[in-house]
């Protein structure tokens, strides 16, 4: 029975975490935001080391200087390593900083494996990358230079509560995933703990492996707690907001109400405390409106896992910040250091078809918002009317061979120069992601290319398959707009149908660049003649993944820039989609909500209820002062 719990486990936390089994652990790796101890590791240094004169060899006049730095060893991380060792000469040193210890090891046997000394493996975490003086700073103090490439593979950053959020008594009831998969491994046996001794367990995110995991978590529970064991927390109005279209995103909130998970939308969590009332659960979790912060409610819970989300995180950027780097990206700062280990505050560092952030600085996998040329034209690039969102993918998980493809080309790019090899791969290369969820959920997803809940949808459903397409809206210059293609997302609804091969199918497609019908002189007739196309594709998707049924039921959702207008793109309009939150969209709310936090519950749910234990025996003390003032004065009269 142990087995059997234990394999069902690691079972979900692939599917959670996209792990391989323990047997191919060798090629896939934990994600960036850990911290661990340091542990030191050997330098490699050949006796000869210091009779080589170049100025890039790492030397032992030099021992910190290397050619290139390799920082993470993810999925990503992994495939540059291997291409580095390689496709490098033999002269180039390569460092690969990462902070965990699992990831060294399996570096350290990859470099043994192909039988290459030009890898050095140290266990430590970066802190800070500088281009200007190309140096990359460590938590622990140590400087590394180098003096070609700097690689950037630090995955996605894990959502984590910021200071102030988390009372002091309640910790230790808080888990995080994404801290590597040991501690993410943990997490999902406590999550399963709780709930089957009948515990309540809150879910905070709105991504595919919150879902996951508050759906397993429901359905572990015993039959006298359903419907009250698992609750899932997002700023969103549907799961899977930043990349399921409404009005999938509906099906997929109904079928985990129905399995008995509480799901609580367009709510942001603003603090952990202490619960007055034991009998429900220990922790009580404050919540308020996405939309208005002064709407407050909140939930009980004996354990929090805070398993991250694709959001973008408010900010306010010009016009000019929004065509540099796309809304939820990052562009590399030149003439500063950029932190690399503020979990709170890093984002995607937006690249170029080269997979370059700056002159010395490659990014790839999840660390990057990687080009996505799925446009059939050049025309379609340059008048595309999403500004701010155009010709990039921007997402947490961008599936296995994206990320792989990536790293293997900026390995190459670290060990040759040459950017063009890493062009070609990217335009080759389409972002697909399988989220298989059918054992808890009945369903299985494909992601493919840009799926960005922003654009336009259009979405063909039929009782076992739906398929949702996202376009970009392209300017004729006549009045009417040509939709071009830009991503597209499965959903097998029938545990018989393959999302996966539907998606390589969508992959195909989307990258055959292929001609819609030519635009009309009529608006009305060019956006029939576009339907009528996307309708063509997406019965293809759909028979791919094995079904008979293509009577399409056609729905269009219009895009956010659409609906909110021009100041959406310069985060004006844009929702604010942070997992903790306070509000403060206005000068106004922000103040209004600082003072009612402070006055009410800015020491935590424990200082409050002293607080009114005080102020309850003050009031007390001051009756009885004025009661014994009275007697006093009545008997001196």
């Amino acid at each position: 029975m142990h087995q059997q719990e234990h394999t069902a486990s690691m079972l979900l936390l692939q599917h959670l975490l996209r792990r391989a089994p323990a047997a191919a652990a060798a090629t896939l790796t934990a994600s960036y935001a850990r911290a661990q101890e340091p542990l030191m590791c050997d330098d490699g240094l050949d006796d000869d080391d210091d009779k080589f004169e170049g100025p890039r060899r790492h030397t032992l006049a030099d021992p910190n200087r290397y050619d290139s730095i390799v920082i993470g060893c993810g999925v990503s991380g992994t495939a540059a390593v291997e291409a580095v060792a390689k496709h490098a000469d033999r002269g180039h040193r390569c460092l690969v900083l990462e902070s965990d210890a699992f990831a060294v090891r399996r570096c350290e046997a990859l470099s043994a494996e192909v039988g290459s000394d030009i890898i050095d493996c140290v266990r430590a975490r970066a802190e800070s990358l500088n281009p200007l003086l190309r140096q990359v700073r460590t938590t622990q103090g140590d400087e590394y230079s180098y003096a070609k490439k700097c690689l950037v593979a630090t995955g996605a950053a894990a959502a984590v509560p910021p200071p102030g959020f988390v009372d002091e008594l309640c910790v230790e009831s808080v888990r995080c995933l994404g801290h590597g998969e040991a501690a993410d491994a943990a997490a999902v046996r406590d999550a399963f703990s709780v709930a089957k001794r009948g515990g309540r367990v809150c879910v905070v995110g709105g991504s595919w492996q919150a879902v996951a995991l508050a759906a397993a978590v429901a359905r572990a529970a015993p039959a006298e707690t359903a419907g009250e064991s698992a609750s899932l927390v997002f700023p969103e109005a549907t799961p899977i907001g930043a990349r399921l279209p409404k009005d999938l995103g509906k099906k997929l909130r109904k079928r985990l109400e129905k399995r008995g998970v509480t799901v609580v939308a367009l709510h942001q969590i603003r603090y952990v405390g202490p619960n007055e009332d034991n009998r429900k659960a220990s922790h009580a979790v404050y919540l308020a409106r996405a939309d208005d912060a002064m709407k407050t409610t909140r939930c009980s819970a004996d354990l929090v896992v805070v398993a991250g989300g694709e959001h973008v995180q408010q900010v306010q950027v010009s016009a000019r910040d929004a065509r540099s780097a796309p809304r939820g990206s990052t562009a590399l700062e030149v003439v500063k250091a950029t932190r690399l280990d503020d979990a709170t505050r890093r984002r995607p560092i937006f690249v170029n078809e080269e997979l370059s952030a700056g002159a010395s600085v490659l990014a790839c996998g999840d660390a990057a918002a990687t080009p996505c040329r799925l446009e059939t034209t050049t025309s379609a690039l340059v008048n595309t009317t999403t500004h701010g969102q155009r010709g990039a993918v921007i997402a947490v998980e961008t599936g296995t061979p994206h990320a792989v493809g990536t790293g293997n080309a900026a390995g190459r790019v670290l060990a040759t120069g040459d950017g063009s090899s890493a062009a070609k791969v990217l335009a080759g290369l389409t972002p697909t992601l399988a989220a298989d969820m059918r054992s808890t959920l009945g369903w299985h997803v494909g992601f493919v290319g840009k799926c960005d809940a922003a654009l336009e949808a259009h979405v063909f459903a039929s009782k076992s398959v739906d398929v949702a397409i996202y376009v970009e809206k392209t300017d004729l210059g006549t009045g009417a707009f040509r939709r071009v293609p830009m991503g597209v997302v499965v959903v097998a609804k029938n545990r018989d149908l393959d999302a996966a091969a539907a998606a390589d199918a969508a992959a195909v497609g989307l990258r055959a660049h292929m001609e819609p019908p030519a635009p009309d002189e009529h608006s009305d007739v060019t956006y029939r003649n576009d339907v009528d196309f996307l309708r063509g594709l997406a019965a293809a998707i759909a028979a791919a993944a094995g079904t008979d049924d293509f009577s399409l039921k056609h729905s269009q959702v219009i895009s956010r820039a659409d609906r909110l207008g021009p100041r959406y793109w310069d985060g004006q309009g844009a929702a604010d989609t942070a997992l903790f939150s306070r509000g403060g969209k206005t000068e106004m709310r922000s103040k209004r909500v600082a003072g009612a936090f402070s006055a009410q519950m800015g020491k935590g749910a424990a200082q409050e209820l002293d607080d009114r234990r005080k102020a309850q025996a003050a009031v007390e003390a001051g009756m009885g002062r004025l009661v014994a003032a009275a007697k006093e004065a009545s008997g001196g009269s």
